[in-house]
């Protein structure tokens, strides 16, 4: 059970059944983009009920994935990550977090780029898994990570007629007009939101 999201009365069962897949980078990424925002201050679970709200239905389960420095790399994003990665796991998000991978100059040993591997892979793992298991009435994916998820909707598609059943997926994404990718996963629903609806959804 995830605390702090609104369940249905005993009087009215909750007849879709939501999951949330949250790229907590990729989602910090595109509030950078389209709003300005430096801090990945989101609240997961306020934006897990605004999609539940939005699009009607209950959420089951929200999967959260990151990664995160190294503590010798840098400290204060690591503690950062390490708070707020230990608050959702007693909110009762699932997690799923791995160390980032550092590319050094071969010659002066510094850092040349920073690289985040395994998430996608473990997301689209994931909503397969679950979608075979039949968890969940809706997957809601939030990303824009259209080169690594392009084929997890005809994968989820695939799963659901040999189900007999439909399974909507959104990609839910921060947008502006300004944005330099107004785009969400191929082949998804997309759910746009706006700086009003995400500023409802930051940490206070």
């Amino acid at each position: 059970m995830i605390r702090g999201i609104e369940s249905k009365p005993n009087n009215d069962p909750c007849t879709k059944k939501i999951m949330v897949y949250m790229d907590g980078q990729n989602l910090f990424k595109g509030a950078r983009d389209a709003f300005g925002y430096h801090t990945p201050d989101y609240d997961v679970l306020a934006l897990g009920q605004y999609v539940a709200d939005k699009i009607g239905g209950c959420v089951v389960d929200i999967y959260f994935y990151t990664g995160i420095h190294a503590p010798e790399v840098n400290w204060r994003l690591h503690r950062f990550w390490r708070t707020k990665l230990s608050r959702l796991e007693r909110q009762g998000v699932k997690v799923y977090c791995q160390q980032l991978q550092y590319i050094r100059n071969a010659t002066t040993g510094d850092i040349e780029e920073v690289r985040e591997k395994g998430i996608d892979t473990a997301i689209a793992f994931d909503i397969a898994l679950h979608t075979v298991e039949n968890k969940f009435d809706v997957a809601v994916l939030f990303s824009q990570d259209t080169g690594d998820f392009g084929g997890i909707a005809r994968k989820i598609k695939e799963i659901a007629q040999q189900q007999n059943r439909i399974i909507p997926l959104y990609s839910v994404f921060p947008y502006s007009k300004n944005m330099s990718c107004a785009r969400g996963v191929k082949d998804t629903q997309w759910l746009k939101i706006t700086k009003s609806e995400y500023d409802r959804c930051r940490e206070r």
